[in-house]
């Protein structure tokens, strides 16, 4: 039997960048598991749930952050609180009711190390765990899952450390920012609040990023007749100086739309490793 693996990336609000990819790998391939971290697990439920046609109208109906969290300060739980994502994934219907195995990345904040847990089934059990994955520290709350505090897969990786990867005949990684060197960061940016904290997860992005290709280079060497796919951003900024990626943390309609359509430029600039 022929079986496909999809894996999504970190990304913040550049996750609309990963809606045409899942659409192309749907019709044209078929997914039999599905894996994220962060956003990648906010997409990869409502892949896993068997409603990838859904993707493109939820992010076209973002109308900025407050789509996705709300300013709702506190010292233990962070600034913003998820409630609207969660609200906005279970009027969807794109949590629980999972159709095939579905895996995401998380960060134990007590040992420090990266994690693959597989989503259960429940709605609001698989709430909880895509929530943990998306919960950047400081930012969003606290997540507790079997008994140890949780956060953001991807302060260490960009993608779930899938073990079981060698049962699939193709894996395809779709990833939300390119594997290229980061421009220079502009001196007035340093000290600007949001704009700060973007700059720091694109500087760890270049690194995590890089090293993800290093090991789907291993998985090729070990596995030759494995078909690996990697879908990534042209660049972090196109030939006339203008913005593709965008900030992270930017789901301005605009910048989403033309993130959506930067998906189908990735789905016809694929590479295989």
């Amino acid at each position: 039997m022929y079986r496909v693996l999809v894996l999504l990336s970190v990304g913040g609000a550049r996750g609309a960048q990963q809606v045409a990819p899942c659409e192309f790998i749907h019709r044209e391939h078929g997914i039999d598991a599905i894996g994220g971290s962060s956003v990648g697990a906010i997409n990869a439920s409502g892949v896993a749930c068997g409603k990838v046609e859904r993707l493109r109208g939820i992010w076209a109906n973002v109308k900025g952050v407050r789509s996705f969290m709300k300013l709702q300060p506190d010292i233990w739980n962070g600034a913003y609180q998820m409630n609207p994502l969660g609200k906005l994934m279970e009027a969807e219907a794109v949590l629980g009711n999972y159709i095939m195995p579905f895996h995401v990345g998380v960060f134990w904040h007590g040992t420090r190390r990266h994690s693959t847990l597989r989503v259960p089934q429940r709605p609001d059990k698989a709430w909880e765990y895509v929530r943990a994955s998306a919960s950047i520290p400081l930012q969003h709350g606290r997540v507790k899952l079997k008994g140890r505090w949780v956060g953001d897969g991807g302060i260490l990786h960009p993608i779930p450390t899938y073990r079981n990867w060698r049962l699939f005949d193709e894996i395809h990684v779709v990833f939300c920012a390119p594997n290229k060197r980061l421009p220079a960061i502009p001196e007035e940016a340093v000290n600007r609040g949001f704009e700060q904290a973007d700059n720091a997860l694109d500087v760890r992005s270049t690194l995590f990023i890089k090293r993800c290709h290093d090991r789907l280079r291993r998985w090729k060497s070990l596995s030759p007749s494995t078909h690996i796919f990697v879908y990534e951003p042209r660049d972090w900024v196109d030939g006339d100086g203008g913005d593709i990626v965008g900030p992270t943390f930017d789901a301005d309609p605009r910048t989403i739309r033309r993130r959506l359509d930067h998906g189908d430029w990735m789905v016809e600039n694929r590479t295989e490793l």
